[in-house]
Parts: C-alpha cells; structure tokens; sequence
C-alpha cells in the first residue's frame, strides 16, 4: 500500500473508520505505521489539498516528455 492511500484512508476515511468496532488488521497497521512517520506532512503539509511542505516548489513538468 503506497503512503498517499495510507494517507488518504488516515485522513478522510479516519471518522468512517473508528466508527468500525473492530479495525481490520491490515487497516489498523497502516494506521499506526502512518502515525509514526512525518516524512508526509514533512514534504507534502497537512494534507494533499495544500501542499505548504518542502515539494511546494518542485515542478518537473518542463521533463514529461522525455
């Protein structure tokens, strides 16, 4: 499972989720692996809507056609 799903079930699907009496264990690993780890908010911010982060700037969209 890549970081950004991980990221978006943490984020978006959190409040549907603990609703949930019991967690699927592969959802509940995800979600404390995604807990420990600050590289997403580092890079990205808060969320994947506003980008504040250190990749705010990074553009390589002058490379696609390569």
């Amino acid at each position: 499972m890549s970081i950004q799903i991980m990221w978006r079930l943490f984020n978006i699907g959190s409040d549907i989720m603990l609703l949930m009496d019991n967690l699927p264990e592969p959802i509940r690993i995800s979600f404390d692996y995604a807990s420990k780890r600050k590289t997403y908010r580092i890079m990205n911010g808060p969320n994947e809507f506003t980008v504040t982060g250190t990749i705010k700037d990074w553009d390589v969209t002058d490379q696609l056609g390569r």
